[in-house]
């Protein structure tokens, strides 16, 4: 399959499973901003692995968890809303490098570094 069309299957999976999670799915477990980053199906179209991060939940590990099993149920959202022969199976992967890149800049500005450098 050309790489054109797995692009463009990504960005429609991606839009549309964003959609799912903001406005159809009503377990009080999501909570806070789940913002779908990436989506990435394989060649077969049998996985898309589904990048997300957590934003100002409660606790997002019972937000991810949640969603992780909410998958059945978006999937089957997703064979109403796209058109595609076989829709994939859901994973998601909790993306962490805004978290990681938080801490960084958190340790950058504890760092004590004189003016006078000469």
């Amino acid at each position: 399959m050309k790489d054109s069309r797995l692009n463009k299957i990504n960005t429609e999976l991606r839009n549309a499973i964003a959609e799912i999670i903001q406005n159809d799915l009503n377990d009080p477990r999501i909570n806070g901003i789940i913002s779908v980053l990436k989506v990435s199906v394989d060649k077969e179209l049998y996985q898309a692995t589904t990048y997300v991060s957590i934003y100002n939940a409660k606790d997002k590990e019972e937000t991810f968890q949640a969603l992780q099993s909410s998958a059945g149920y978006i999937r089957k959202l997703l064979s109403q809303k796209i058109d595609i022969r076989n829709t994939p199976i859901i994973k998601f992967v909790l993306d962490k490098n805004f978290e990681y890149s938080e801490e960084i800049n958190e340790l950058l500005s504890k760092i004590d570094i004189p003016n006078d450098i000469e």
